[in-house]
């Protein structure tokens, strides 16, 4: 995969997030053509980036909910 599709997609995850969608890392998964480990690591670099830049964005972070099975993800 090129890295212009891995940065395309993080910030796909990144505004779906704020436009307070929720999602599993299994339907990202699906939806990008990846693994799930992928998706973990794309979460977590927008938990780094948002991390690193709060002093200029405030306190955004990914929260959690988990479901029966499922996690789901977004940013407050």
């Amino acid at each position: 995969m090129s890295r212009y599709n891995k940065i395309h997609r993080i910030l796909d995850i990144f505004y779906m997030g704020l436009n307070d969608k929720y999602f599993s890392t299994q339907e990202l998964s699906y939806k990008y053509n990846v693994s799930k480990k992928t998706v973990s690591r794309d979460i977590n670099e927008i938990r780094s980036f948002l991390s690193e830049y709060r002093d200029i964005i405030g306190n955004a972070e990914i929260c959690l909910r988990q479901k029966k099975a499922k996690i789901s993800y977004g940013i407050l």
